[in-house]
């Protein structure tokens, strides 16, 4: 048999067809329809979030409850690949894979943008919970949200699944999919026919739609940013350049490899963002960005019940659904690609070492990035070096 017929036999139509029909389809209707489609899709996304807001915040609950169990406790003990298992990376490659694959994006654009959002009230987040815009609570509130919108919260979900799927497939030696990895929940039937198919087709659709909305907000944040520093007029033009340099540096570095190319890139990637830090932190104002790094940790876990269970009631709509619950949908759009990717790259470690680089350093490093970046943003408004709020 040829090269050519194994290669056709591997395609799975029962997932490749329906798939290709949703996102397709979808793909056209946003040409030739564009505002239906916003519509139609912002309506059902609002009913989602209204409707199973609750459901959201009990999943992120559950999945950081669930990590912490699994760092802490002799679980944390097992090697994927058996006890004789080697590591392939180290670990300064294997955090550097993992924080620049995750949100590397997200800290950029939002590394300063969020919290000036919340301090200035922009779009009514402090209406319902009665704290005045522009005044110190108000910061406090900013720092204490992104620390909990960008840290330890969210990276549990990528965490829980990246680990249920290594230990799958380098211990039980199953596939590495997203199917397999729910077998512990559903069992054997899960992998096959039907069910096998529907988990596949709902995980690529998903991740289809997280990646689209997310590279979209960050053609405009880019073009943006592009407009504002070079006087760059941002349109469509400006939209498909920066889409083709984004997506050919991707193509490169996967056919690269994980070791040359994508190792490569993250390697390089994560020394900017460290660099970045170091000089922000000591050239900016460093003993603010240290006093509002501890105030917003006190905030947040002084609300960090209140705010892990609210669906809306307590903080309302524009705060708790257009942030936090936007922002976990993102996540766990996400979830199933991060996580078969960290997957691979964790062979040989323990799931204790697992949880250390996948979900407590890249939080740490959330927590140390927003401090900075948005601490002295803060500063620079109240001194009104830049009126950042407008």
């Amino acid at each position: 048999m040829s090269g050519e017929n194994k290669a056709h036999k591997k395609i799975r139509w029962s997932v490749f067809i329906p798939a290709f029909i949703v996102i397709g389809g979808g793909a056209l209707l946003g040409i030739f329809r564009n505002e239906w489609l916003t519509a139609s899709c912002s309506a059902i996304f609002t009913w989602s979030l209204k409707n199973f807001g609750w459901l959201y915040q009990l999943v992120a609950i559950f999945c950081l409850v669930m990590v912490a169990i699994l760092t802490f406790s002799k679980l944390g003990n097992i090697r994927f690949g058996g006890k004789k298992a080697k590591a392939k990376y180290s670990f300064a490659s294997w955090f550097a894979m993992t924080l620049t694959g995750g949100i590397a994006t997200g800290c950029i654009v939002y590394g300063a943008n969020e919290v000036m959002i919340y301090y200035g009230n922009i779009y009514g987040e402090l209406d319902q919970l009665g704290i005045t815009p522009l005044t110190a609570e108000a910061a406090q509130f900013g720092m204490g949200r992104v620390f909990y919108n960008w840290t330890f919260v969210p990276y549990a979900m990528y965490s829980i699944i990246g680990c249920a799927m290594a230990y799958i497939y380098f211990n039980k030696k199953e596939e590495l999919s997203v199917a397999a990895s729910l077998t512990p929940l559903f069992g054997q039937g899960v992998k096959k026919g039907f069910w096998r198919s529907l988990i596949d087709v709902v995980s690529i659709v998903a991740l289809a739609l997280g990646l689209s909305s997310n590279l979209g907000m960050g053609l405009a944040f880019v073009g943006t940013g592009l407009e504002s520093a070079y006087g760059i007029k941002q349109g469509p033009v400006v939209w498909i350049v920066l889409f083709l340099i984004i997506t050919a540096s991707f193509i490169l570095a996967s056919v690269a490899g994980l070791d040359k190319g994508i190792k490569w890139l993250a390697d390089g990637t994560s020394k900017i963002f460290y660099i970045l830090l170091i000089f922000l932190f000591i050239a900016g104002p460093t003993v603010y960005i240290l006093n509002m790094m501890n105030v917003g940790l006190g905030y947040w876990l002084d609300h960090f019940w209140t705010w892990g269970l609210d669906p809306y009631i307590v903080g309302g709509e524009a705060l708790v659904t257009w942030w936090t619950m936007f922002d976990w949908a993102c996540w766990i759009a996400y979830a199933p690609l991060m996580a078969i990717f960290f997957a691979m790259i964790s062979y040989g470690r323990t799931i204790r070492q697992f949880m250390i680089i996948n979900w407590i350093m890249p939080s740490v490093f959330g927590v140390l990035w927003f401090s900075v970046w948005s601490g002295t943003a803060l500063n620079w408004q109240d001194l009104g070096s830049v009126d950042i709020v407008g």
